[in-house]
């Protein structure tokens, strides 16, 4: 069996989205027990949105100066690790082992199959949360709502 889009009705009835998922239906007999796995789609925008929050705080962020073999050095800022960590420190994040028996973390997948509507929209907020703390609330003049609201408006994003 195929996947349906379903649209929840008043009453909680729930109805097909479109004829494609309307001719599915038709083919099963009335009266058949099916299985269902409801999920809400994640909404794209509002991935978007998470990106353009991750963007504006790595925009923010410089990495510190640190000691690499007697020498202070400042390490080259990078997205992709920027938004792992980030996403870990907001406690998404999934324990693995290395061949070596080490032990880290890695950042939960974000993927639209992995994680729904509503996990997404606590993720969100998480990493908000967590950027807010590190990295946002240390800019002079930034607030919480300005921040959202910049964000907000680099995508013009209503939510």
């Amino acid at each position: 069996m195929s996947q349906l889009h379903l649209i929840k009705c008043p009453g909680g009835t729930l109805r097909p989205a479109n004829e494609t998922d309307m001719a599915t239906l038709n083919r099963v007999k009335n009266g058949a027990l099916m299985l269902a796995d409801v999920r809400q789609p994640r909404n794209a925008k509002f991935h978007r949105k998470f990106f353009a929050l991750l963007n504006f705080a790595f925009d923010y962020w410089e990495p510190q100066p640190v000691e690499l073999d007697g020498e202070i050095v400042t390490p080259e800022k990078n997205f992709e690790r920027f938004r792992k960590d980030i996403t870990i420190l907001a406690g998404y994040r999934v324990m693995v082992v290395n061949i070596k028996n080490e032990v880290r973390y890695e950042a939960q997948s974000i993927s639209f199959a992995e994680m729904d509507e509503t996990e997404f929209n606590e993720l969100y907020r998480a990493v908000f949360n967590t950027v807010w703390r590190l990295v946002l609330s240390r800019v002079h003049g930034m607030t919480e709502q300005v921040a959202e609201n910049t964000i907000n408006q680099l995508l013009s994003f209503d939510q």
